[in-house]
């Protein structure tokens, strides 16, 4: 690691060693005069498959450039990014509206877990604390959805679910006005403080 790597730079450093394979190379073609774009399409085609515990099935990461696809017994789900990533190459270019809603979660979520996905059209906002891949029910929170709407990596490959009593037991998010959930949970804040939150 470079000596002038601080802080949370330092985090970001770590954390994309497709980033620096991609720069590395990008650097090589560049004086040898090759083909800046198969370059590119190369190291983000690659593919890294980390096996999931999920009990008796067949659960992998596939990590492809900086996106992260849960497979579940040969089946594959949604591609999903960190939201901290967003900007960076080999991460889908976000409408507006997505942006949006993304940013007015961001301050709430953990930097290095908060992620996002789309089945279709519809965005999945996550905070992926147990990993991408999380192989128990009923998954994560979807943040940007209803007040009882869930994702399971490994049982959701092609939608949200939805959990009964969910609405009575969940924090009111308050990035959600009139969010319903136990009042007297402690405050959202109590849930990020466990792990450094993303900034503003």
């Amino acid at each position: 690691m470079p000596s002038g790597v601080k802080g949370r730079d330092k985090v970001r450093y770590c954390l994309h060693p497709t980033l620096r394979l991609l720069a590395g190379s990008l650097a090589v073609c560049a004086m040898y005069n090759c083909s800046a774009s198969s370059i590119t399409d190369s190291v983000l085609s690659t593919e890294t498959r980390i096996r999931v515990d999920a009990g008796t099935r067949d659960v992998y990461e596939v990590h492809q450039g900086i996106s992260v696809r849960c497979q579940v017994d040969g089946a594959d789900g949604p591609r999903s990014y960190l939201v901290a990533d967003i900007g960076h190459i080999g991460v889908p270019k976000l409408s507006a509206a997505a942006r949006a809603v993304i940013e007015t979660i961001r301050p709430y979520g953990h930097r290095d877990t908060l992620r996002f996905l789309f089945f279709g059209k519809e965005l999945v906002v996550f905070d992926a604390v147990y990993g991408p891949c999380f192989a128990s029910s009923p998954g994560y929170w979807v943040l940007n959805g209803a007040c009882n709407e869930y994702y399971s990596p490994t049982d959701n490959l092609s939608g949200t679910g939805a959990v009964s009593g969910g609405c009575d037991q969940n924090v009111p998010r308050p990035w959600k006005s009139g969010d319903p959930g136990r009042r007297r949970s402690p405050p959202w804040i109590r849930y990020t403080s466990r792990v450094d939150r993303m900034g503003p």
